[in-house]
């Protein structure tokens, strides 16, 4: 599926946004999960930040974790796998 509103599963893992599946070598498949920015840095910091923080605490958190992600993005755009991000 293409469209970023999309969920599926993988190993029971619910995952949304566009997929895109290949064939790589040994007959194994890869399945690239392309989301949001926003989307993605919700899940980093739901998954990273586990007790209540001042509205300013977590501001900072989310700027941190969202230039974390275009600093990825960044650095693998001239790659084979712009994906590993």
């Amino acid at each position: 599926p293409r469209n970023l509103s999309t969920r599926f599963y993988v190993n029971g893992i619910q995952y949304q946004g566009a997929m895109s599946v290949f064939h790589c070598r040994d007959n194994k498949v890869m399945i690239v999960n392309d989301v949001a920015i926003e989307d993605y840095v919700k899940s980093i910091v739901s998954l990273t930040v586990e007790e209540p923080l001042a509205k300013e605490a977590l501001a900072a958190v989310v700027i941190a974790a969202r230039t974390e992600a275009f600093a990825k993005v960044k650095a693998n755009a001239n790659t084979k796998r712009p994906w590993d991000t």
